[in-house]
């Protein structure tokens, strides 16, 4: 990636954002810098993404010139953010993430697909935590391949935790020609063949078992199939002993486990691949989780309710605003952050003596939270 090829790609993305302004950012899925990956067999659409040693500075360079593109174009309040592999091996290969983090809002990691059919063994594709039982060659494989090792590699690099977002597949994997094993249930065993989903390839001799949620949830009553549960790594998987099919995906009670791991953390939100996974003909159940444990039951919404807001030693003028606003009683370098209504940290401000004032003209028309220290006051943005 050339200089002038980083301007034209840039100019693209500010040109995109202002011919529709409802858009909140961008998000850049580059699978994967320092690395020269080949087309994907499973996916006609992959045509893979040629890479090399060279990708580790123009990796950095591309995330710094977007965020002054963003910011000399008045689009600082769009958000910037990455796709990020879990794999320590492939990160190694490119940018170490303590040198782009700061140009970036989120970093979504893509915790799932870390096994599949694209292996002889069946196994999670998006465990929680690592199981000591789990066979793979490799102690990387065994020991990281989770969103626990995963979050906790990302933030022993320098990553903000509250910038980090843990993945969740809402989509399955599966194994063909797998045998019981001695436990029965399919999970860590040997596979000879291979599961067509209906959201895999149809070209592909080697499909991945790949099924939307909402079609694996009819799969866990469908006579022959036996759902299970790894306590250990907090996943799900189905296995049916008579043809030898095997999925792991992620379900309800894994899914709020995950959230709960989230929120143990302190990491920023969960990243969802792919949210028509759902069943959205039928309440969106998953989608539901998420927004009961990382929304309705989280510290920034409890900001919003009204008795947690102390307006007694803060005051904003003018409120509702459009342009400006003076923010009274703040303290001289404390951090100024605003919220919007679902809890999201849209932006911050050093704090003055006295008061401060806060340029809101990049802000969306709404309602917001202003907090600074233990004190809190709403602000309306017309």
């Amino acid at each position: 990636m050339t200089k002038e090829g980083r301007t034209t790609f840039i100019n693209s993305v500010i040109a995109f954002l202002k011919q529709y302004p409802f858009i909140d950012g961008i998000d850049i899925d580059w699978e994967y810098p320092g690395v020269n990956r080949a087309a994907d067999p499973n996916d006609s659409a992959d045509k893979g993404c040629p890479g090399g040693p060279e990708d580790v500075a123009n990796y950095v360079s591309l995330m710094k010139e977007l965020r002054e593109a963003y910011n000399n174009n008045g689009l600082s309040n769009k958000l910037l953010t990455i796709a990020a592999t879990i794999n320590q091996n492939t990160i190694a290969q490119g940018s170490n993430p303590k040198d782009y983090e700061q140009y970036l809002d989120i970093i979504n990691l893509m915790s799932y697909d870390a096994h599949g059919a694209f292996e002889r063994v069946t196994n999670h594709h998006a465990a929680i935590y690592p199981n000591p039982s789990d066979p793979s060659a490799t102690k990387l494989e065994r020991e990281t391949f989770n969103a626990q090792a995963a979050g906790a590699y990302y933030a022993s690099c320098g990553v903000p935790k509250s910038k980090i977002t843990i993945g969740s597949p809402w989509y399955s994997r599966g194994w063909g020609g797998v045998s019981a094993g001695n436990k029965g249930d399919g999970l860590f065993q040997n596979a000879t063949g291979y599961l067509r989903g209906t959201w895999d390839d149809t070209s592909t001799p080697t499909p991945g078992g790949q099924y939307p949620w909402f079609e694996v949830k009819k799969l866990e009553t469908t006579s022959g199939w036996t759902k299970y549960y790894d306590n250990i790594s907090q996943a799900p998987y189905l296995f049916n002993a008579s043809t030898g099919a095997f999925l792991t995906y992620e379900d309800e009670q894994s899914l709020e486990a995950r959230c709960n791991f989230i929120k143990d953390n302190n990491y920023g939100g969960i990243i969802v691949w792919e949210i028509s996974g759902d069943d959205l003909n039928n309440g969106a159940p998953l989608t539901s989780i998420v927004y009961r444990e990382l929304y309705e039951k989280s510290m920034t919404t409890d900001i919003i309710n009204n008795e947690n807001i102390t307006e007694h030693n803060i005051s904003l003028y003018p409120n509702p605003a459009t342009d400006y606003v003076e923010l009274s009683g703040t303290t001289e370098g404390t951090t100024i952050y605003v919220f919007n209504m679902v809890g999201r940290l849209i932006q911050t401000y050093n704090g003055n003596s006295n008061s401060t004032t806060l340029d809101v003209t990049g802000l969306n028309e709404g309602l917001y939270i202003i907090k600074t220290g233990d004190k809190s006051i709403k602000l309306q943005v017309k």
